[in-house]
């Protein structure tokens, strides 16, 4: 029997190693979910307190709205070479949260921005996962099974920690979707007994046409005043700020 050669043994040697390594450097995918965008229905003030606001400020708000995780990222960020290791890459720019754990968020790119993970020509989709606590240092990782599976046949993922130090900030925004609608109702003065106000409502563009409409009130005749369905008192008013209290708000659409 021929004995191998140094070479040889020095070969699968390295193999041996490059195999630990990838998989040590991967986790597994247990108890992700998907996470949801947000959805809030604002009411302010809210009704039956007597508040005060000035001259040109909203006074009656209702506001619906989704609301998304987003991680804006404001440096490039590296892990590997693409040969011996993984490369991971991150552009600048935004990564939306899709996936989350117990302890971690995991963001992916979007608008136009791109992240990977190549190893050998292979490209993998990849992200970002901030730890939940802040305890952890944000890494980078690649959702995909790693070519050396877990005994336990889970999916693994390939984690690296970025050479440089990631600078980002994660913040909720705004989604105008369907279901965003907002009513607003903003003091604009007063002239002799007359009280003044503009109305708006405002929605995504094709949903619902931007509506602005002002108003007048006579406050001889009551200091009760009204418009679609909601319903205020007026305690004082002058040219700098209006005193009053919400009986009844906007209905809801």
């Amino acid at each position: 029997m021929q004995r191998p050669t140094s070479r040889s043994r020095m070969s699968v040697i390295a193999i041996v190693i490059l195999a630990a390594l990838l998989t040590s450097a991967c986790g597994t995918t247990t108890q992700w979910r998907s996470v949801e965008n947000s959805y809030e229905r604002i009411d302010r003030p809210p009704v039956d307190q007597k508040s005060t606001v000035e001259l040109g400020f909203t006074l009656l708000l209702k506001l619906s709205k989704q609301e998304r995780k987003e991680l804006r990222l404001a440096n490039e960020l590296t892990k590997g070479d693409g040969f011996f290791t993984f490369a991971l890459h991150a552009d600048p720019g935004t990564y939306t949260l899709e996936q989350e754990n117990d302890s971690f968020l995991f963001f992916f790119p979007t608008r136009g921005n791109s992240m990977w993970c190549t190893y050998r020509g292979l490209s993998l989709r990849s992200g970002i996962r901030v730890s939940k606590t802040g305890h952890k240092p944000p890494v980078l990782f690649s959702p995909s099974p790693c070519p050396a599976p877990k005994r336990n046949g889970s999916n693994n993922i390939l984690y690296g920690i970025p050479r440089e130090d990631p600078e980002f900030i994660i913040r909720d925004v705004e989604i105008l979707g369907v279901r965003y609608f907002r009513q607003e109702l903003i003091y604009n003065g007063r002239v002799a007994n007359h009280v003044r106000f503009i109305y708006r409502e405002a929605s995504p563009a094709g949903i619902r046409e931007a509506y602005t409409q002002e108003l007048q009130y006579d406050l001889s005749e009551s200091d009760i005043i009204g418009f679609r369905g909601a319903r205020i008192q007026i305690f004082d008013a002058t040219n700098i700020e209006l005193t009053y209290k919400v009986l009844a708000t906007f209905p809801d659409s």
